[in-house]
């Protein structure tokens, strides 16, 4: 991914509410969490939260460190709850999350098929 679409990501997104945060290795994004606003009247205060992780620079404290920037700046924005998904099989994304104090509030079984095996989507949120 280019720096230079990354911009122009978080200026669009930003538009609309949302913030991304992301790690750099150099002039290499490594990380990067984005916080999506919901645009619907009742729901302004509620925020979908992605975030990703390559392989290579996971372990380092990016899980936690993104996402709670992302929140902070969110926060400041007016939003005072995020809800991510994370299929159940990621047990150290689960973890990482739990400790950062995000809660289960749901699962929707079977959600994914992949290669013939199924997985589960735990539904999780963390109020502000």
């Amino acid at each position: 991914m280019l720096l230079e679409d990354v911009r122009d990501f978080r200026t669009s997104l930003a538009d609309r509410g949302g913030v991304q945060c992301v790690a750099l290795d150099g002039s290499a994004i490594v990380g990067w969490c984005d916080i999506r606003r919901c645009p619907n009247e009742g729901s302004r205060h509620v925020a979908v939260v992605g975030i990703g992780i390559l392989s290579g620079h996971r372990g380092f404290g990016l899980g936690p460190a993104l996402p709670d920037r992302a929140v902070e700046a969110a926060a400041d924005l007016g939003v005072s709850r995020v809800e991510l998904e994370v299929f159940a099989s990621n047990t150290h994304a689960l973890h990482v999350y739990m400790e950062g104090g995000v809660r289960e509030e749901g699962i929707k079984r079977r959600a994914r098929i992949l290669d013939g095996q199924t997985d589960d989507l735990v539904c999780m949120a963390r109020f502000l």
